[in-house]
């Protein structure tokens, strides 16, 4: 190789890193100047009970105060956009929220007013009302679902966009809830995998795992039966959240806690609603109807009655050296011995091959068992 062209080669493989450098410095740029508050107002506002609209009214403080909502650019011409009705409502002084009032029972025959419903319901709506790229680049990640077949091998991968993450009330604390979301699930008995290559039902094993996480994390506490009989169960949850015991590549992944919509009561048709918020002036504020009272964080981190957790994605170096210890499927010395008490039942299984003796098949991590 001349020296012309080893020179222009150099040349463009340091271009290439410094065109990779700047598009992550722009990309880190672009979440901070999203994720920044760029004033410190003190919250003060509350909206009024028109009557059972308490939870219209709690999520919609939830939505106020997540500083993308606010910070991103955006217009346009629909007769019912929400994100134009939440800047338009986030500059006004009303306590009536009148553009989600009128237009909710227009564009949902889920939701009349006057009748209590389910907040949940009412987040997914207004998320999904907004412009596709803007819901994508604030509230917008990918899972993946994986599932491999323990007798072949044989594995199938599915990808799906998600807003929120719905978790099982499966522990009382949310890291294991969120591991046991992500854990290794034996799919048998009843539940045996159709193996294409195979050819037959399979004991298989199922995993769900984040490959894009979002900028602002939405996670919803399956509190409520179909029949709308709620789970009581008090689940612990952190200020800093760190996600990537979670995800499908390794990278840091640290979520900061910013709303937290509650629901009191034992029905998802009955009770009532409230929200915890942390305002532009980094103050927690309790915000019920027309109340708006200023908290501290442990009266946030205390209650037994979160529903909805909004967390947004936080700079690394903002987390205390202190943080949790929380690994995927460990968290301070208790381990999660689901996969090796599955293995152990499958052991005792009898798989016939050739009608002479039993294979022994392999786990997820392709050890014998």
């Amino acid at each position: 190789m001349n020296n012309k062209l080893q020179w222009e080669l150099e040349s463009f493989q340091h271009n290439s890193k410094s065109t990779q450098s700047l598009k992550l410095s722009y990309d880190l740029f672009q979440e901070s100047s999203l994720l920044d508050w760029q004033h410190r107002q003190v919250l003060s506002r509350g909206f009024k009970n028109m009557g059972n609209t308490c939870f219209i009214n709690s999520t919609l403080q939830c939505l106020l105060y997540t500083p993308p909502l606010q910070n991103i650019i955006h217009r346009c011409k629909k007769v019912f956009c929400t994100l134009c009705c939440f800047k338009r409502l986030f500059k006004s002084s009303t306590r009536i929220p009148d553009d989600f009032l009128k237009y909710l029972p227009r564009f949902s025959q889920s939701f009349s007013l006057g009748k209590q419903e389910d907040a949940h319901e009412l987040l997914r709506f207004l998320v999904e009302r907004m412009e596709r790229n803007v819901v994508r680049q604030i509230f917008g990640g990918v899972l993946r679902s994986k599932v491999q077949c323990l007798n072949c091998h044989f594995e199938s991968e599915i990808y799906e966009n998600f807003l929120d993450i719905s978790l099982d009330l499966s522990d009382s604390d949310l890291e294991r809830c969120l591991a046991n979301f992500c854990k290794n699930e034996f799919l048998d008995g009843m539940n045996l995998y159709f193996c294409a290559p195979c050819g037959v039902r399979t004991v298989a094993c199922k995993q769900f795992i984040i490959k894009s996480p979002p900028l602002i994390l939405t996670l919803h506490l399956k509190r409520f039966t179909n029949e709308g009989k709620k789970d009581m169960t008090h689940v612990k949850f952190p200020e800093k959240l760190n996600f990537q015991p979670y995800l499908l590549m390794p990278e840091q992944s640290i979520y900061e806690l910013y709303a937290v919509l509650v629901h009191m009561g034992y029905s998802s048709r009955s009770g009532h609603y409230y929200s915890y918020i942390k305002g532009p002036n980094n103050e927690w504020y309790i915000a019920n109807d027309l109340s708006v009272l200023k908290v501290n964080l442990n009266k946030v981190l205390n209650d037994r009655s979160a529903y909805i957790l909004f967390y947004k994605k936080s700079k690394v170096e903002d987390v205390d050296s202190d943080g949790a210890d929380i690994s995927l499927g460990k968290k301070k010395g208790r381990c999660l011995d689901f996969k090796e008490e599955k293995l152990r039942e499958i052991k005792k299984m009898k798989i016939r091959g050739d009608g002479k003796e039993n294979r022994r098949v392999k786990g997820c991590d392709g050890n014998k068992i």
